[in-house]
């Protein structure tokens, strides 16, 4: 098993703090649980940090939309206790169930009301933003339409009619409501308290970290970017009515979940750091994602695997005039043997186009009629290296020199070091550049327990929010069985990239008093027209065929180059295994997990 903690410590402060987490001082209500999740946290912003599928697998654990989506693809309610659709209206009606955010308010209808309008506030960025443009006027506020009278703007269609009632008017009356639950099944559409983002205003403008409240199973209990120690513990309101007399555990079974992170200093006593990853590696029990190459080969067939809803792709900045001409892009992918990257990294499947196999075509689950399947294979073409060189001199291609950012992972750099060495073969110097806050040149400001946790998008997804990159690494997500919020980042007007008020309107082709870009800068006017289309589309089959063709003009394009359909994996101990849930995003759940002796596996220094 890799050892997955590197301490470093001053001498034995930071020891004798994690064995007073431990083992000092709490309350023994439940299982304390050591697992490695992920690499480090940045940010807990539900509406952002898309990169990184290990990232939002803990967003899953802290916030908790109105429904989840299970394993076999079932809708059911997570906040949502009930809903209705008014059959002269139109208009959906969900109730809340009684439950708490992590500082003891409740949580409220105004709460995902207050999230989603900011989630379509046409300043912020957000891919999953589409998810919401079957509510009503959703797109036009998005795109900063106004309503004609001066001054005046659309009111969203998503009204709190009291304390646990949400009222939903649809754009189109005859919008498919099923599909439209599924898509309240993603963490984006979760709730976000106001009290947090004032904090982070107050950070932003006075360096005070802001406060992390959460409304999911866990909260954040401490977190410590100096040392990479994190913690969540229970949320002791989740979906707790006021005044229970149920037991502590009943809704939450496990008390606390830690876990550290890797981290890179200067280590003096090597001995005593060796000794500390014996004793890390013996006290914890699970283990996600981040296992080493050889490790990954060697657990294999005793990991537990699940399929992502997210495909890992290079995306190119196409304002990089190496990048300019789509043929030059395809050639750039058609030297990529995908089957060889799944070889390098264990985990994963070679990816057939962008949409993985988990999405719907239309009405059906995946295991029935799948978009991909329908869809087939749309990267099946490839080209030697000789081939690919005679195709770029043919076409005149300019060589030089780019960089290829990734994240700092053994598996990111491994898959960026053979496609980069493909690419210096066509003539080009390519760099990899492992990407951390400090290698691009921001600071990191701490937030302690003491302060709360603030909001911040991680190294990754600051350099693609700000369009900082050549080609950069990411897990491209699909946000629902839908295809559409997906193919729509790539459109000029129907992403979640915000609007840019009285830009050149390129799919109309004249001025337009709305214009919204996407991160890789791609702009065909028919790919718009499209998109434009299946968003006025209601019917799900005569959607689902129109989303096929723009994901074939996208992958004749090329601005992304989709590399492998992603899966989750798990290894864990057999005591814990019996209480784990995935669901159908390949996100494993611990609000059931329990530990047989969990005592046993305390982190704590041997005497």
């Amino acid at each position: 098993m890799k050892r997955v903690v590197s301490l470093a410590l001053a001498a034995m402060m930071l020891f004798t703090c994690l064995t007073c987490l431990t083992s000092c001082g709490q309350k023994d209500d439940g299982a304390q649980i050591t697992v490695f999740l992920n690499e480090r946290i940045y940010g807990f912003d539900p509406a952002g940090d898309y990169s990184d599928d290990a990232v939002l697998a803990v967003m899953a654990m802290l916030y908790e939309p109105l429904f989840t989506l299970t394993e076999q693809g079932k809708v059911e309610g997570a906040m949502a206790k009930d809903y209705s659709f008014d059959r002269e209206t139109g208009d959906l009606y969900i109730t809340l169930r009684e439950s708490y955010w992590s500082n003891g308010d409740r949580v409220t209808a105004d709460d995902y009301v207050y999230a989603w309008q900011r989630l379509l506030d046409p300043t912020f960025q957000s891919d999953a933003a589409p998810l919401l443009y079957d509510v009503k006027n959703a797109w036009k506020i998005k795109t900063a339409q106004d309503t004609g009278e001066t001054g005046a703007t659309y009111a969203l269609g998503a009204v709190a009619m009291d304390i646990e009632t949400l009222r939903i008017s649809f754009e189109n009356p005859d919008v498919d409501r099923d599909a439209f639950l599924r898509n309240l099944t993603h963490v984006a559409t979760s709730p976000v308290n106001r009290n947090s983002i004032r904090g982070q205003e107050a950070y932003w403008s006075n360096g005070t970290a802001s406060i992390c409240y959460t409304n999911g199973p866990f909260s954040v209990q401490t977190l410590d970017n100096v040392y990479g120690y994190f913690t969540i513990a229970r949320n002791e309101g989740y979906h707790r009515p006021d005044g229970s007399t149920a037991a502590i555990d009943r809704y939450v079974l496990p008390s606390e979940i830690r876990t550290l992170w890797n981290i890179d200093e200067e280590i003096t006593d090597v001995a005593h750091l060796e000794a500390l990853y014996d004793q890390m590696a013996a006290s914890t029990v699970f283990y996600m994602g981040d296992l080493s190459l050889a490790d990954r080969k060697a657990a294999k067939d005793d990991a537990h695997v699940s399929d992502a809803l997210s495909t890992y792709s290079y995306l190119f900045n196409t304002e990089n005039d190496l990048f300019a001409s789509a043929e030059v892009r395809v050639i750039l992918s058609q030297v990529i043997d995908r089957a060889a990257i799944v070889d390098l990294i264990t985990f994963g499947k070679p990816a057939t186009g962008l949409i993985t196999d988990s999405v719907w075509n239309d009405t059906s689950s995946r295991e029935k009629h799948s978009f991909r399947t329908v869809g087939g294979n749309l990267l099946s073409r490839t080209l030697s290296l000789s081939q690919a060189n005679d195709e770029l001199d043919r076409l005149g291609a300019r060589r030089g020199s780019f960089t290829l950012s990734c994240l700092d992972r053994e598996e990111d750099i491994a898959i960026a070091t053979y496609v980069a060495d493909l690419w210096n073969e066509l003539g080009y110097t390519v760099t990899v550049k492992p990407v951390t806050y400090q290698n691009i040149g921001i600071d990191i400001v701490e937030g302690k327990e003491d302060q709360g946790i603030y909001y911040r998008t991680s190294a990754l997804d600051y350099l693609y929010e700000n369009r900082l990159f050549d080609v950069i690494a990411l897990d491209w997500q699909m946000f629902s069985t839908n295809a559409f919020a997906t193919l729509a980042a790539f459109s000029s007007t129907h992403n979640g990239q915000g609007a840019d008020v009285g830009a050149f309107n390129l799919a109309g082709g004249e001025i337009s008093d709305y214009y919204v870009g996407n991160a890789a800068g791609y702009v065909n006017p028919d790919y718009d027209a499209l998109i434009a289309e299946a968003y006025a589309t209601a019917d799900l089959a005569a959607r689902a065929e129109i989303l096929h063709r723009a994901e074939e003009m996208l992958l004749a394009d090329m601005p992304i180059i989709p590399l492998v359909f992603n899966q989750t994996f798990y290894v864990a101990n057999t005591k814990l295994l019996k209480r784990l849930d995935t669901d159908y995003y390949g996100f494993t759940t611990f609000r059931d997990a329990k530990l047989k002796d969990y005592q046993d596996h305390f982190f704590k220094e041997e005497e």
